[in-house]
């Protein structure tokens, strides 16, 4: 609940982005994974996937950087034959 003047207003929290940007603060980038592990592919998730890909490769989080940039482009590829599929 946030008071607006006087107005109170309730905002819904996304529990998924607040476990995934807690585990990205933390450094905790096994965590973030095996989170998003549970998560359907969305455009979202897929943007968390990327995010976490990006932070780890800076980090020096050569393992999972590459276990999640792997993952992203099965991901893609797994997309196109799917979207080729339903076309045809």
């Amino acid at each position: 609940m946030v008071t607006e003047g006087v107005m109170t207003v309730v905002y819904t929290l996304d529990e998924g982005l607040i476990e995934f940007g807690t585990a990205i603060d933390d450094g905790n980038y096994t965590r973030a994974t095996a989170f998003l592990g549970t998560l359907e592919m969305t455009p979202e998730t897929e943007a968390m996937w990327k995010t976490l890909s990006k932070l780890a490769l800076e980090a020096r989080q050569l393992h999972t950087a590459e276990s999640v940039s792997s993952l992203i482009e099965r991901l893609t590829k797994t997309e196109r034959l799917i979207l080729a599929w339903e076309l045809h």
